[in-house]
């Protein structure tokens, strides 16, 4: 008999990103008994409502999607991406300044017993325009760089941003 202790884990946040920008998520979970390919579930808790879990997509069920993600999962700009059994990647094609809050990987329990964290969360902020820089405007090039800048305060992304365009 072994010991088991699920855990998920997500990147450290806060991450920051640009409106219009793409954005991926990822979330694997370890120390789980049961099969090798493990469900997810992405939820969203919102500034406006941080008690509120709005679903976004779901490996196991397709109609998983609240109302407010839908039409984006179903034209594939929000989708689930597994990368192995017990890991996937939550991607955002274009991100709306709605989209910015504390994202929840969640996995459904397949252990015979409760041990461990079910779930992991990660904050995404700074996902409108700011300083009058519009996404759109970017070049490929740019917007790769604001990727790049990920871990670096929200302030500082913006003045490189500015330094990009003018």
């Amino acid at each position: 008999m072994g010991c088991w202790a699920r855990e998920v884990l997500v990147p450290e946040g806060p991450l920051y990103r640009v409106a219009g920008t793409a954005v991926s998520i990822s979330c694997n979970v370890t120390g789980y008994e049961g099969p090798a390919q493990q469900n997810f579930e992405w939820f969203l808790y919102r500034p406006e409502a941080p008690d509120t879990a709005l679903g976004i997509v779901s490996t196991k069920d397709t109609q998983f999607s609240y109302a407010v993600f839908k039409s984006r999962v179903v034209a594939g700009e929000v989708q689930v991406q597994r990368l192995q059994g017990d890991a996937v990647v939550l991607k955002i094609a274009r991100l709306q300044a709605q989209d910015a809050g504390i994202y929840e990987c969640h996995t459904p329990s397949t252990d015979t017993r409760y041990l461990g964290s079910y779930s992991g969360k990660v904050e995404l902020r700074g996902t409108g325009p700011w300083d009058g820089v519009e996404p759109q405007t970017l070049s490929r090039q740019k917007v790769k760089a604001t990727s790049d800048l990920s871990s670096c305060p929200l302030g500082f992304v913006a003045k490189e941003l500015e330094a990009q365009r003018g």
